[in-house]
């Protein structure tokens, strides 16, 4: 799957909350609500989740290998770390590699 375009939109009156992050991959699947936090060893991604009746959150969607997050957190990370503004957007082209 190619990450086909991403929504950045950068926040700094957190500590540990870098950005908020919709994406679409292959321009036929949305993930709204991806949180880019800042952990002990840099930023990673927390997928969008829900908190249950035990107050315990789990994921609403996940990469389904290790692997698989793997990839997605590099290219999120990257189109966060190329210095977009405050809210950003990105069309990435049919060429491009998947991430």
């Amino acid at each position: 799957m190619k990450l086909t375009k991403t929504e950045i939109s950068k926040v700094t009156d957190q500590e540990n909350v870098l950005a908020y992050v919709n994406i679409e991959l292959d321009n036929f699947i949305r993930i709204n609500g991806i949180v880019i936090r800042n952990g002990q060893y840099g930023p990673w991604l927390a997928m969008p989740s829900k908190k249950s009746k035990d107050g315990k959150y789990s994921d609403i969607v996940h990469a389904v290998s290790k692997e698989a997050r793997k990839q997605l957190q590099e290219a999120v990370l990257a189109e966060f770390d190329s210095g977009k503004s405050t809210k950003s957007t990105k069309q990435t082209s049919d060429d491009d590699s998947d991430f």
